[in-house]
């Protein structure tokens, strides 16, 4: 069976994530979801999470979509979800191009032959965190 990873904040779960996590499960037979940490989002961000870090991974679970989810590294950029959860497909949103580049590097550098894919949007004009949940004014 293969093993599909995904990333994302999955703040507040909307029909882009859904329509994002059934096209990631058709890639493969167990989906496994790296879920990124409040202090990610808030620097990243730029605000505050809407739902705190364990509660984005229940909700992700309760889906039903997802058969693992884990907390992102807490050191960005070193990949420990790759080597914990042992993907044969890596699925990104069609907004994750720097995430993309930088994993796909990092696997040629470590010679992993793990596939990629970019998904198709959902309707992105409507389904994104940052039309839904907009960042704070820092006034």
């Amino acid at each position: 069976m293969r093993r599909v990873l995904v990333f994302g904040t999955f703040d507040v779960l909307h029909r882009g994530h859904i329509h994002f996590l059934k096209q990631a499960r058709r890639k493969g037979g167990w989906l496994i979801a790296s879920v990124a940490r409040d202090e990610y989002v808030r620097t990243a961000k730029r605000r505050e999470p809407f739902h705190h870090e364990g509660e984005r991974i229940t909700r992700l679970l309760e889906t039903g979509l997802v058969d693992e989810a884990y907390l992102s590294d807490e050191d960005v950029g070193s990949y420990g979800v790759i080597v914990e959860s042992r993907p044969d497909v890596v699925c990104f949103g069609h907004d994750q191009s720097m995430l993309r580049n930088h994993l796909e590097a990092w696997l040629k550098r470590r010679k992993c032959e793990i596939r990629t894919y970019v998904l198709d949007a959902f309707h992105p004009e409507r389904y994104k965190s940052s039309i839904i949940i907009p960042p704070k004014n820092d006034e």
